[in-house]
């Protein structure tokens, strides 16, 4: 009897150790995939300008009205245009983000906060092209946003 209530006991434990094994082996497979990524291994400012504004063009959605600039602290500092023509900045409580190097490639943190939740993205450059940034999201290998660098003065209120 006493032997019964230990496996009933320390069953569930050997099952959620058994599936929480299963999903570390998952997501480890899953982390990096093996894309054609830009190695950078001089200058990190050779491929981002932090005097540029750029556009940030989500290429599934289409969604181009965000704006970011690169500071040379590793921190990106989003902005919105307003009604005026002015660039203003967006609140770091609702949204913000760092770069960074890690084994050779660009790195790009984005936390993001709104009323239903928030979550955080990482994005990989994949490829640079006149100037125009390319990033993959972390678990896929196609392009997903585009920075497209505009000509414009920087104006903060």
């Amino acid at each position: 009897m006493v032997r019964r209530r230990v496996y009933i006991l320390f069953f569930p434990f050997i099952l959620a150790g058994f599936f929480s094994c299963k999903m570390s082996w998952y997501y480890n497979m899953n982390r990096d995939k093996n894309c054609n990524d830009i190695v950078i291994n001089e200058n990190i400012f050779s491929v981002i300008d932090t005097t540029q504004i750029y556009n940030i063009n989500y290429i599934e959605t289409g969604y181009d009205s965000v704006f970011c600039k690169f500071s040379s602290s590793g921190t990106i500092q989003y902005l919105f245009l307003d009604n005026n023509g002015k660039y203003k900045n967006i609140p770091k409580k609702y949204r913000r983000g760092n770069y960074y190097v890690q084994k050779g490639r660009l790195i790009l943190n984005v936390y993001i906060k709104f009323p239903q939740g928030g979550g955080k993205t990482k994005e990989i450059l994949l490829e640079e092209y006149n100037g125009i940034l390319y990033f993959r999201n972390n678990n896929e290998c196609e392009k997903s946003i585009r920075l497209t660098p505009i000509n414009a003065k920087y104006n903060q209120q």
